[in-house]
């Protein structure tokens, strides 16, 4: 199973976790899950206050990871920008890393259609500078996207 943990399927996970949070607690809280054999551990992580803060918790995660004796894993950071709510899903593998965002829209009458993907980060103006963000070492970027559908 763990030669199938490609960044997309990673990218997947994070993206049920916050579904699952923001149905559960009307938020996503902020963390990493390292993928450890077959088991997942998950450690909490601040919130980011500001996309200045946002390098520091990416590169943090992918240190906790590595720390616990993985280089898989994946994780969920919400931050909030002038007033918008932004959560980033990233993950990493032996060989690949990939980030993508959803923003999360409160009240659209819908709780499954409050998390929206940002389809191009690169196109967004407040996401534009995870691009230039130096992460998950030396592994080459992986194209991951976030749906807002989640299919088994």
């Amino acid at each position: 199973m763990l030669q199938d943990l490609t960044p997309q399927f990673l990218i997947d996970s994070a993206m049920i976790d916050a579904f699952a949070d923001y149905d559960m607690f009307g938020s996503v809280q902020t963390r990493v899950v390292a993928v450890v054999d077959e088991f997942r551990a998950a450690i909490e992580l601040p919130a980011a206050n500001g996309l200045a803060q946002l390098e520091t918790i990416l590169k943090d995660a992918m240190r906790r990871v590595e720390a616990v004796g993985s280089r898989r894993g994946y994780a969920l950071v919400y931050a909030r920008e002038k007033e918008r709510e932004l959560v980033f899903l990233l993950a990493i593998n032996d060989t690949e890393k990939g980030i993508c965002a959803m923003q999360l829209r409160r009240d659209t009458g819908d709780p499954l259609r409050d998390l929206l993907p940002i389809a191009d980060i690169s196109l967004d103006a407040d996401c534009l500078i995870v691009e230039s963000f130096e992460w998950g070492g030396t592994r080459r970027k992986a194209d991951v996207r976030v749906s807002d559908e989640i299919t088994f």
